[in-house]
């Protein structure tokens, strides 16, 4: 369960840092 925790977070700070959330949030 901790190893899916850990990537959810290292996918969240790759789509940050690449500036994908922002698109996916005014979706």
């Amino acid at each position: 369960m901790q190893d899916i925790v850990g990537l959810l977070f290292k996918y969240i700070k790759l789509l940050q840092e690449s500036g994908v959330c922002k698109w996916i949030f005014e979706e």
